[in-house]
């Protein structure tokens, strides 16, 4: 598709939208303004969802693992979306304006979702400063590039948005390019299900990411930071609008100049969290992630050299400052098969056994997990004993990823398990690249086919074939996830495929049986 930056096409269609309509009129006024091809708004117009009004139902993973607590409730109305943010409270809907999770046929608002709150709950940037936050303001604003790295070094920080991509790397290559008008950008975006972290910490902790990002553009020159938030975040954009206001006012105080902080909101699902796909959202088109390379240090958002973080990333940053500490405090999303689902913060490298104990359940409880949310690989829980961090992890053929911990019952069905992680991913596949358009719906009827009692071998070996191709030749993760998914499913849990490939299901859950 061809660029055109400095018109943003989905800027105007937002505002010619009427209840989530735009007529052909309005494409075409808007095709005339912009000098672009009615195709062109045609193609970003279908590519979001403007739909803020009908009712919802969370469809991802960790919902799904729930599901029986719906019986009795009239979901037939409901939009199926891969994933709305709270997945500790699945299954979650989302009807006329409230987050509502199921118990027992019932209904009941989330709390957590309510502003208020957040309000009582949220840390106070007084309470931040006692507790050595914003040094950078309060200790003679003594922080420069080299006393960072030096903090960074002695941590191995690394992005916790899911590569894992060592931060000094990243800073080294963004120095060599940076120019007047670069960016900072903050990936807010999160949308694979089971991953809420960013959330809570925005809606509860937000100074902890003002204060990563001022040591990040202070200390690489940069003077314009975009937060791009995920469009469903409402809560933590108005947390973020108090935290920035009280930051304004303390900055003033000291005398302090500040970077340009612009928070938006973008629209998209699981894909538009890729940051180069995330770039294009901002920029007003199809968030499809972009050919590398240029790699964003080189030529990211508008044109210009971008430094890209994930909010937990700059959050650590404020920590391992601050403390002058070498040890690195992650947030641990843990759903699935637990008894006390939610966010736990523990040192980075917490063995898998720690952080299930701590959730409710034992390892003899679980036929496998999921390490790093859906992208990061499926397990036995033979496994459960390893470091989660990025080099522990590795060592089982899986990626720590973002660090969501989804753990599976003994009771359950590891293929039925797959088959709804391959429809995520045919779902949420943009389309841009041929493996994973292809490969993630063809990964997925094979799954239908093989929990339906018409798979065999030839299936199998074919859809094997199909998964490798996709982690070979796919533009960004998700067509890679998708093809490890299926693999991990057949090398890890051969014994269930073959099961299933003979007609049966020891779980009784496949062929008819119960959900």
């Amino acid at each position: 598709m061809p660029k055109y930056d400095e018109k943003n096409i989905l800027k105007e269609i937002e505002q010619s939208m009427v209840n989530g309509y735009l007529s052909h009129d309005d494409k075409v006024a808007i095709s005339k303004k912009l000098k672009v091809p009615i195709s062109t708004v045609e193609s970003v117009a279908s590519f979001y969802d403007f739909d803020e009004k009908s009712p919802k139902i969370c469809d991802g993973l960790s919902c799904s693992l729930r599901r029986k607590e719906l019986a009795g409730i009239d979901t037939d109305h409901a939009v199926k979306v891969s994933c709305l943010g709270y997945c500790d409270h699945g299954p979650v809907l989302y009807i006329n304006g409230k987050y509502m999770q199921a118990k027992a046929g019932k209904l009941y608002e989330i709390p957590e979702s309510r502003m208020e709150y957040i309000n009582e709950k949220r840390e106070k940037i007084e309470d931040y400063i006692n507790a050595g936050g914003y040094s950078i303001l309060t200790a003679g604003n003594n922080i420069g590039f080299d006393s960072v790295i030096t903090s960074i070094e002695k941590t191995d920080l690394r992005g916790m948005g899911g590569a894992g991509f060592p931060v000094k790397l990243k800073w080294l290559s963004f120095q060599k390019e940076r120019v007047d008008g670069s960016y900072l950008l903050v990936n807010a975006h999160e949308g694979e299900p089971g991953t809420f972290k960013d959330r809570v910490s925005l809606e509860l902790q937000p100074h902890r990411l003002l204060d990563g990002i001022l040591i990040a553009s202070r200390a690489n020159s940069i003077k314009k930071v975009i937060i791009a938030l995920r469009w469903e975040y409402k809560n933590a954009m108005q947390s973020l609008n108090m935290a920035t206001d009280e930051l304004t006012a303390l900055a003033t105080t000291k005398g302090v100049e500040l970077p340009t902080i612009e928070i938006v909101q973008v629209r998209g699902s699981y894909v538009t969290g890729e940051e180069t796909a995330l770039m294009e959202a901002i920029e007003g088109r199809r968030s499809e992630p972009r050919l590398r390379p240029p790699f964003p240090t080189e030529r990211g958002l508008y044109g210009k050299p971008t430094l890209v973080h994930n909010v937990e990333t700059l959050s650590v940053l404020a920590d391992i400052v601050n403390s002058a500490t070498d040890t690195i405090m992650k947030k641990y999303c843990v759903t699935g098969d637990v008894k006390n689902p939610g966010v736990y913060s523990e040192r980075i490298g917490t063995v898998g056994n720690d952080i299930l104990s701590i959730a409710g359940s034992s390892p003899e409880k679980i036929k496998a997990f999921l390490p790093g949310g859906l992208s990061g690989g499926i397990i036995k829980s033979g496994n459960i004993s390893e470091h989660l961090d990025f080099t522990g992890i590795r060592k089982t053929g899986a990626s720590f990823g973002t660090g969501a911990f989804i753990a599976i019952s003994a009771e359950r069905c590891i293929v039925d398990v797959v088959k709804t992680i391959s429809e995520f991913f045919s779902r949420e596949s943009c389309g841009k690249c041929m493996p994973c358009r292809y490969g993630s719906s063809y990964i997925h009827e094979t799954m239908k086919k093989i929990t339906s009692g018409k798979g065999s071998e030839r299936d199998v070996e074919s859809a094997k074939e199909v998964a490798r191709t996709m982690m070979d030749g796919s533009i960004c993760a998700l067509g890679v996830a998708a093809g490890k998914v299926f693999l991990d499913l057949v090398s890890n849990f051969g014994e269930d495929v073959k099961e299933h490939l003979e007609g049966r299901c020891s779980a009784n859950i496949c062929f008819g049986g119960e959900k």
